[in-house]
């Protein structure tokens, strides 16, 4: 096995030596078009050309799956709703809050706009402030792919921090899969499942081990937030207890911002505050009735041009399908450079995990 992680594996450089096997001094080359080719199996899922970083082919057969992989590689444009609580008292019209100096911005932004902005204009509405995530949000990768830049340009002023029961929620949706693929891995062993009915569990296992994989890549994203200095509130020995019995239903979000609210409160008396970030409509409307900060994140699933990673692409596809083969080549030359990589294993550290590594095949 060869474990590198994406950084390790440096796909630009890859591309830049295929440019140079070509490329020789003094000659000059037009319409260059260098491609990457992500494929499964024996089928191509999609082509990305890296000069203008844009994916030219699709398969429609995995068109749904592709949808999820590019939500979780943030390729997607985001729209932001902030609703500020009463504390704040923000004046506002239709469309703007406005500041006590007669200046305003937007209730509402997409991530194509200047957005950097519009989240530095919030943060400077609070002394300090805590950006608390639900679960979707952690879900969805959206801190490394969205956020974290942002977040790093106003570390002065605003800071993540993680609710326990979000953790906890994210753990009990893991341990319920474990629950669901180890009995159903055992009957296929041994041959248990009904001939009929083979097809279906094959496919539910398969379904399951995605499902594992993906709740595996959050809890990465989780390891990223903390290295980048998340901290963890105080623990509510109370509501620890009784997470329990909601989680996994319909009292589970309530229970998380309960949690969160209670954490609020203290907070508020250093004179700061908290904003509670949701892509979960129904948990944004009530946490706004709740009078918490909330900011709403919308996906347009719109592919927003030239912000795409290359590397986080590769590895999100490869998590998704458990593995996937990379070609890189060019319009220039017949040299190609093939390779499969492979998102899991017996014996994958937490470490690994948290580092995005792959196992890389050279084919």
């Amino acid at each position: 096995m060869t474990i590198q992680s994406m950084t390790e594996l440096d796909i630009p450089q890859m591309m830049l030596e295929l440019e140079d096997s070509y490329m020789k001094p003094g000659t000059y080359h037009r319409n260059i078009v260098d491609s990457i080719i992500i494929g499964l199996n024996d089928d191509t899922l999609l082509e990305y050309e890296y000069t203008p970083s844009k994916i030219t082919k699709t398969n429609d057969k995995y068109k749904s799956e592709l949808n999820e992989v590019y939500e979780k590689a943030g390729l997607y444009d985001l729209n932001y709703e902030f609703s500020p609580n009463n504390i704040l008292n923000l004046r506002s019209d239709n469309r703007s809050y406005i500041l006590n100096d007669g200046s305003d911005f937007l209730k509402k932004i997409e991530s194509h706009m200047d957005y950097e902005g519009w989240f530095k204009t919030i943060f400077e509405c609070f002394q300090h402030v805590l950006l608390l995530p639900d679960t979707n949000f952690l879900l969805n990768c959206y801190y490394s792919n969205y956020f974290k830049n942002t977040v790093q340009k106003n570390k002065g002023r605003v800071i993540f921090a993680l609710s326990r029961l979000t953790l906890l929620e994210v753990e009990r949706i893991l341990n319920e899969l474990s629950k669901a693929i180890k009995p159903t891995e055992r009957r296929l062993v041994n041959n248990e499942i009904p001939k009929k009915d083979l097809e279906v569990a094959k496919k539910s296992l398969k379904e399951n081990k995605r499902q594992m994989r993906l709740g595996f890549q959050a809890i990465g994203e989780i390891g990223e937030m903390i290295r980048d200095g998340a901290s963890l509130i105080p623990y509510n020995e109370n509501l620890i207890k009784a997470f329990p019995r909601s989680s996994g239903v319909a009292f589970a979000d309530s229970s998380i911002r309960m949690e969160i609210d209670e954490y609020a409160k203290e907070v508020r008396k250093q004179g700061n505050d908290i904003i509670f970030l949701t892509s979960d409509l129904l948990n944004s409307l009530m946490s706004v009735a709740e009078n918490m900060n909330t900011l709403y994140i919308y996906n347009t699933k719109r592919i927003r041009e030239g912000n795409k990673d290359i590397a986080k692409l590769i590895y999100s596809t490869c998590v998704f399908f458990e593995e996937c083969t990379i070609t890189i080549k060019s319009n220039q030359t017949t040299r190609e450079r093939k390779f499969k990589l492979k998102s899991a294993w017996d014996g994958k550290s937490t470490e690994e995990w948290a580092n995005r590594k792959v196992d890389y095949i050279l084919m």
